[in-house]
């Protein structure tokens, strides 16, 4: 008996290959760049009629491999798998110890990749610095 049921349409023919980028492309998952000589995860198929196609970057189709190793019934769709993948951890961490430090761990790297080596601390509203005579100067009375 199969007790798994996923709420999206399957497509009817889809290929999946792996591939080296020649030029840049942007993965549809993340949105990082792919850069050339990278690696990455090429799909096409056929969705409700419509022929498409899509680039994943080889840490969120890590991801999406973890998700799937995980989880017996893991659903997603294309464009959606942070978000399906965020919704499964929630579902299911609390019965399995370190599930949401293996999710949390690669979900850093994903971001790391996508914004650069300064993440998180340029992203963040810091307050300027203050200096010793700022700080000098607030002490006294």
């Amino acid at each position: 008996m199969d007790y798994c049921h996923c709420d999206y349409t399957m497509p009817e023919f889809c290929n999946i290959v792996t591939r080296k980028a020649r030029k840049a492309h942007k993965c549809f998952e993340c949105r990082a760049t792919i850069n050339p000589g990278e690696t990455y995860e090429y799909t096409s198929g056929k969705w409700d009629g419509e022929v498409d196609d899509f680039r994943t970057c080889a840490l969120c189709a890590e991801l999406r491999e973890w998700a799937r190793i995980s989880v017996p019934c893991f659903c997603w769709g294309y464009g959606h798998l942070h978000e399906n993948v965020r919704d499964m951890v929630e579902e299911v961490y609390r019965g399995v110890p370190g599930f949401i430090l293996e999710w949390g761990r690669r979900i850093i790297k994903i971001q790391r990749r996508l914004y650069g080596e300064h993440w998180p601390r340029r992203y963040l509203k810091h307050k300027p610095r203050r200096s010793a005579a700022d700080i000098a100067a607030e002490a006294r009375p």
